[in-house]
């Protein structure tokens, strides 16, 4: 079972890293064997470190950015702890981005909290993602906190209304290439193919809509019309 630890804070550690000696993972070992004994004691997790002060996008964490597609590839799946972790150190203008190139492997990232992989996440989840604050560095005693202004306020909300589309559009284009992958795929064995046969074939390699359900004919439709339009 591949679980990734991701250290947002503290110095970067020596190699050979002792997890439990850091504080960034503590709570993050912690989850992650619950999940060892929730699915039983014979599973062994392998530790994937990352350290990150600051990510601006996916290639701020070259040992996630190299093993998703490695992952993909096996039909496998690798697990966090939570998303937020990762988001919280990117700044605002560049979660939208940060937040497409995940998503392209959504269904191979398992999150436990909430638990379900980040394919499925609504359009809901991915606002609040992309809006909330950044984690700061602990700021000088004697010094006075910023406080924004509703107008600031308002504007960091429209911008992430923004970004939270934006991310959703891209992520419904990979879904529809990925379909169109399969149409193509299919197309090499049957004279015809059709809406229904691409949503099955997706269903059984275990593709979820961008609202994390199972396809059928009109939802592999309306993907597939994204590819006309564009």
């Amino acid at each position: 079972m591949l679980c990734y630890v991701f250290l947002g804070h503290g110095p970067k550690p020596l190699e050979p890293v002792k997890l439990a000696d850091l504080p960034a993972a503590r709570t993050q070992l912690a989850n992650f064997k619950l999940l060892t004994d929730r699915v039983g004691g014979h599973v062994r997790p392998r530790y994937i470190v990352e350290h990150a002060r600051t990510v601006r996008s996916l290639q701020s964490l070259p040992r996630l950015h190299a093993l998703l597609p490695q992952v993909r590839d096996l039909g496998g799946a690798i697990f966090l702890d939570e998303i937020d972790r990762i988001v919280r150190k990117c700044e605002l203008g560049n979660r939208a981005d940060l937040l497409a190139e995940l998503q392209v492997f959504g269904d191979q990232i398992n999150l436990l909290r909430p638990r379900k992989k980040l394919s499925a996440f609504n359009r809901a989840e991915l606002l609040s993602l992309v809006a909330q604050p950044r984690t700061t560095a602990l700021r000088l005693t004697g010094s006075r906190a910023y406080t924004s202004t509703p107008h600031e306020r308002q504007d960091q909300t429209d911008a992430a209304r923004i970004q939270s589309e934006r991310v959703r559009g891209q992520r419904a284009d990979a879904l529809a290439e990925k379909l169109d992958a399969i149409r193509m795929e299919l197309r090499t064995v049957h004279p015809k193919v059709t809406n229904a046969m691409i949503a099955d074939e997706a269903n059984r390699r275990g593709i979820l809509t961008a609202r994390g359900k199972h396809w059928m004919p009109s939802t592999v439709a309306r993907a597939l019309k994204r590819l006309e339009d564009a």
